[in-house]
């Protein structure tokens, strides 16, 4: 059974193009309630805000206007992009597959909004492959520099 979310730009879950499985650990039946990203792979081709060091870490996204407007202003900038495709939004939560513009290959991006921060935890991992050539690092650094030049402009 599938919910609406209340929010008029909010996008429904569907079955991706290529595969209908998410990779495992990556589920979201209960990631926004718990506000827990999955941890990486030993593989060098994720990163998220939730891992504590090393290749896997890096920075949240931070905004400093309401949650909200971060919520919608990273949906758009997500939207923008015509090789990304939103599967999950809902309040505090955003989850997006970024095609590859060569092979097709699909990289999941997961978006959880602290409720109490003005932070964005952020997972990027790509779902076939050992080696990402720091492209899932480099996606997340572009998003954050487009999140603040938006929110800036506003």
């Amino acid at each position: 059974m599938s919910t609406r979310s209340p929010d008029p730009y909010a996008a429904e879950a569907q079955p991706t193009e290529r595969s209908n499985r998410m990779p495992s650990g990556s589920e979201n039946s209960s990631i926004a309630d718990r506000m827990r990203l999955a941890p990486c792979p030993a593989s060098p081709n994720c990163v998220s805000s939730m891992a504590s060091k090393g290749r896997h870490a890096v920075d949240p996204l931070a905004y400093s206007t309401t949650r909200r407007i971060a919520q919608k202003t990273l949906v758009d900038i997500l939207s923008a992009d015509s090789h990304v495709r939103i599967v999950d939004h809902r309040t505090g939560f955003i989850r997006a597959e970024f095609r590859s513009r060569w092979m097709g290959f699909i990289d999941d991006v997961e978006f959880i909004f602290s409720s109490k921060h003005p932070m964005i935890h952020v997972r990027s991992a790509s779902r076939v492959g050992y080696y990402d050539f720091g492209l899932n690092r480099k996606r997340v650094e572009i998003i954050r520099r487009k999140l603040i030049e938006a929110l800036v402009s506003q």
